[in-house]
């Protein structure tokens, strides 16, 4: 039988926890003493490791973009306990990234040896010359961090607002063009954008920005990386390199997400303590856990003993949560059908773990 545990206890607030905090000031202080060093001490060595590191965190922001334009495509499940903290890595391209690219544009003269030649001595440079020249070269980058920034705000934006649907706080503004995307949507596609259905208006909104956005996130990132790294080299030709550059985004942001998580959870395991007092074994566990005061339970052990734990928390007037499936023969479904009933009658709450039931663009896939 597996371990449960119960009523942990808050643990007492410490200031140890909070120290981490002044680590990024510090950080911040330290690069910027450096940066003014190398930029004193060798100013084309400075801009080109200024590029590198750019495009290092560059990549965090658009690898982080992809994976939350991925989950509202295919309706992911498994990345919805990162989203939230992917969508704010993904708002770092629009402003502070944009921020942190104005010294690459002060310095692209020092980086970009195509910008001081002539492109009438150089066959390569003049092939690309609608690409490779100064006035597109600055065009195209403001171009790219407005596109971004459009991008993962308003996905931001929805997903923020789609946790207050259904309380006076839910807004749900539609900006130009989200106005004429969603008249394209109702008029076209036949899909309603109602107030009242607020949690399926958002939903919807998100994909609209995911499905133009991924078409938008492939050409801007390869567009970028072709501008700002590949053009170093503009002799050098590629099909691939924007390719590279995305894989290697997606992993970095996948990595990070990892280590944010593992960071949080540290945290949260922090806030509580889980004591010997509130840690239950053996075949009775699950009754000295029923039995230690709880409001709830949830059953996530082997479905052979489902039926025997939910009629015990049923005689104790213990709400329940127990994934499916509920019993494993056919007289241990009866027996659940039997106590749910029960539940009913005594206004306990009795929830299986038929998740797309309250799946609400499930529930109107169902209807038509």
């Amino acid at each position: 039988m597996s371990t449960k545990t119960a009523n942990l206890t808050e643990a007492p607030a410490t200031e140890q926890g909070t120290h981490w905090r002044s680590i990024p000031l510090i950080a911040v202080v330290f690069g910027l003493l450096l940066c003014t060093y190398g930029f004193v001490d060798n100013k084309q060595q400075f801009a080109y490791s200024y590029l590198t590191a750019f495009m290092f965190f560059l990549s965090i922001g658009l690898g982080s973009l992809f994976l939350v334009l991925v989950h509202h495509l295919f309706d992911a499940g498994w990345s919805a306990p990162i989203r939230r903290y992917l969508e704010h890595l993904s708002c770092l391209l629009f402003p502070w990234l944009a921020i942190a690219f104005i010294p690459i544009g002060f310095l692209a003269m020092e980086i970009y040896p195509w910008m001081h030649a002539d492109p009438h001595a150089d066959h390569a440079l003049h092939a690309k010359a609608a690409l490779f020249n100064k006035p597109m070269w600055y065009t195209a980058s403001v171009v790219l961090f407005l596109l971004w920034g459009w991008l993962t705000h308003r996905l931001r934006y929805w997903s923020l607002q789609q946790d207050k649907s259904g309380t006076a706080a839910f807004e749900g503004k539609l900006v130009f063009p989200e106005n004429l995307m969603a008249g394209f949507t109702r008029n076209f596609q036949g899909l309603s954008f109602e107030k009242d259905n607020q949690q399926v208006m958002c939903t919807r909104m998100m994909r609209i920005h995911a499905g133009y956005g991924v078409v938008l996130f492939a050409f801007s990132l390869t567009l970028g990386s072709i501008l700002w790294m590949k053009s170093i080299q503009h002799q050098f030709f590629s099909t691939m390199y924007g390719v590279y550059y995305f894989a290697g985004s997606v992993w970095l942001s996948i990595s990070t997400a990892w280590i944010i998580g593992r960071i949080l959870k540290a945290r949260g395991r922090d806030k509580f303590k889980v004591t010997p007092e509130t840690t239950f074994t053996g075949f009775d566990a699950y009754k000295k856990v029923i039995d230690s005061g709880v409001d709830v339970v949830i059953l996530t052990t082997p479905p052979a003993f489902r039926p025997q734990h939910l009629a015990y928390a049923l005689e104790k007037g213990v709400h329940c949560f127990f994934e499916k499936p509920v019993a494993v023969d056919a007289p241990g479904v009866r027996k659940v059908i039997e106590l749910a009933k029960k539940a009913k009658e005594k206004n306990l709450n009795f929830m299986s773990g038929f998740c797309w039931r309250h799946h609400k663009p499930k529930q109107e896939i169902f209807k038509r």
